[in-house]
């Protein structure tokens, strides 16, 4: 271990909950000043309610969250609105809310740009001092591991050292290959076969920039049955002069070095034999997304591959959504293998870091349930696709998301030096997700969005920027047609075809605002979702099945903060808000937050 790490916990705001109020934190609740520490570490898990943690903690061990319970402080942590990931991180990050930080949304707008730009809020620029930048400020040396927001990409966004969350190189896909496609090979001696040993040649194909790379490879049956009958019930797979044994779960690596914009990367995808007949008229084959980790500087993206291999990918939802609506897709064991494999990658590199690299200020990320529930969070009979045994395969793999989130934080706690202490949060949690409201379209019907063809027109006097639940409305210009009023009262009076309001609150926001937030800012009720699409009905159920972005006093969207180690006294009170661990941070690394 280097360095000592001290984290010491902190006190924050009591909770005010009103059935249909919301949540308003106490202006006279501030968190104390906190002691000195040498280190602080701060790991966010995406999507952890905490109304779901604390109805699954039962049936959890006892060395993760339960042991923070028992041994350390816990309590509710109360997200700011909109509830979404960008948004949520920046809080924390900084200490503000959305309307002084400018990280409005997932997907926002900045005013002078062209209508139809959309601006990401995991990449803008911040309008107030981070945590990462007033730290390093201070001389203090900053580690990143994929929190939202620090990405690299300005010196704004940048830390001393980091993983960047990087998007799949190239998508996963599924190929099916015949009898036919197997051939015996010329040398029967590698493994012990009771039938002669096939082979099916394939490529590895996918575009890396302009550039398509193929590699060959072999995937070899076998027999291992020595029951006089032709029954192929195992595979190998040849590639790049090595054996890979595909183990009973059928998964295999594939991975080779490039350059990627004058840095060597491992790219690399996980793959898997879905299905097979004994006798190979029916080999299904899941071609894994292409992922490669990029971090930085050289020596980090170096010990980032020597200690955790390469980026295997988020889990395919794409392909799970497929499986529930009786399509070619993943089952759900497939999908739980590659949460509990990326939970293991974040895992891995995490506790590497603790491990063997210096730091000041260390903030991690591991988006794990967040998965998990957006795609599986199949729980009415209202929505698309349910059925009872999809329902059953859904709670499922998100009561396995909460084992893998647990088992992640037993592994850091278990690494901690008696002289520390883990800090550990979560953005936001989910809710029911049934129908997906097309908001641009709707402006389009009313007469405030011009439409070319499929698109939101280039000179449309009105668009409307979606993320979940939440959903920011700009002007293009002042004497834009159409009154503000009238169409809030036209939002506010919106129903879904079975008469349900489809918006909890529509507000006009206030001279002066941040322009980000656009003129109107709006929040549906759980269980609707914006999408910013033209095409298709303007109200369709949803194939995926939970979501967030919805007002902050829906006690499901409520997240989790915790700690246990030297400074997890004195306990936390029952509720805490995000935009006091900022300020708690800084006041333990004695640090004053400030711009570059």
């Amino acid at each position: 271990m280097i360095g000592s790490r001290i984290l010491v916990t902190f006190l924050a705001i009591v909770l005010v909950l009103g059935c249909s109020q919301a949540t308003l934190p106490d202006p006279e609740a501030r968190p104390q000043a906190a002691p000195s520490s040498s280190s602080v570490v701060m790991v966010s898990f995406d999507g952890v309610g905490w109304e779901e943690l604390a109805r699954r903690a039962p049936s959890l061990g006892a060395n993760g969250w339960n042991r923070i319970m028992t041994q350390g402080t816990a309590a509710r942590l109360i997200p700011v609105n909109p509830t979404l990931t960008a948004v949520t991180h920046v809080a924390m990050a900084t200490g503000q809310p959305p309307e002084a930080s400018g990280i409005v949304s997932n997907t926002m707008h900045a005013p002078g740009t062209p209508v139809t730009q959309t601006l990401s809020g995991f990449s803008a620029e911040i309008e107030v001092p981070t945590l990462w930048e007033s730290a390093r400020l201070a001389g203090k040396r900053v580690g990143v591991l994929t929190y939202p927001g620090v990405d690299q990409e300005t010196p704004r966004r940048s830390a001393d050292f980091g993983l960047i969350y990087t998007n799949e190189v190239s998508r996963s896909r599924i190929v099916t290959l015949a009898r036919d496609d197997f051939s015996p090979v010329a040398d029967q001696r590698s493994r012990v076969s009771h039938s002669p040993i096939l082979a099916a040649t394939l490529t590895w194909s996918w575009k890396h920039e302009s550039t398509t790379i193929e590699r060959p490879l072999e995937l070899r049956a076998i027999d291992t049955t020595d029951d006089s009958t032709v029954n192929y019930d195992d595979f190998e797979v040849v590639f790049e002069g090595s054996t890979i044994d595909l183990g009973e779960d059928r998964w295999f690596p594939l991975s080779i070095p490039l350059d990627d914009e004058g840095t060597l990367r491992r790219f690399g995808s996980w793959s898997k034999i879905l299905e097979s007949e004994p006798d190979l008229q029916n080999v299904e084959i899941y071609w894994g997304s292409v992922n490669r980790s990029v971090a930085y500087p050289a020596e980090f993206q170096e010990f980032v591959e020597r200690e955790a291999g390469f980026w295997p990918g988020a889990p395919d939802g794409y392909n799970a959504s497929a499986w529930v609506s009786s399509r070619r897709g993943i089952d759900p064991l497939t999908f739980i293998e590659q949460l509990r494999r990326f939970s293991d990658f974040f895992t891995r590199v995490t506790t590497a870091t603790m491990d063997g690299m210096e730091y000041d200020l260390l903030l991690a990320y591991q988006p794990i349930v967040d998965e998990a529930e957006h795609q599986w969070r199949l729980t009415s009979a209202s929505q698309a696709h349910s059925t009872p045994e999809n329902r059953q395969a859904a709670e499922t793999v998100r009561k396995e998301a909460y084992a893998t989130f647990d088992a992640a934080l037993s592994r850091m706690i278990d690494r901690l030096d008696p002289a520390e202490t883990l800090v550990v949060v979560s953005d936001h949690g989910l809710t029911e997700l049934h129908t997906s409201v097309r908001i641009s379209g709707l402006l389009a019907d009313w007469g405030y969005v011009k439409v070319d063809g499929n698109r939101v027109a280039a000179d449309s006097p009105w668009a409307a920027f979606s993320s979940g639940g939440a959903v920011h409305i700009h002007r293009s210009r002042a004497d834009a047609p159409g009154s503000v009023g009238d169409l809030i009262e036209r939002l506010r009076a919106l129903r879904s075809p079975d008469g349900n309001l489809v918006f909890e609150s529509v507000e006009e926001n206030p001279a002066g605002a941040n322009p980000r937030l656009g003129v109107i800012r709006a929040y549906t009720f759980p269980g609707f979702a914006m999408t910013s699409s033209l095409s298709g009905d303007r109200f369709q159920p949803t194939t995926y099945y939970g979501q967030h972005g919805y007002l902050n006093h829906h006690a499901e969207m409520h997240a989790i903060v915790g700690a246990i180690g030297p400074g997890a006294r004195p306990s936390l009170p029952s509720a805490v808000s995000q935009t006091d661990i900022a300020g708690w941070i800084n006041s333990m690394l004695r640090i004053t937050p400030r711009f570059p």
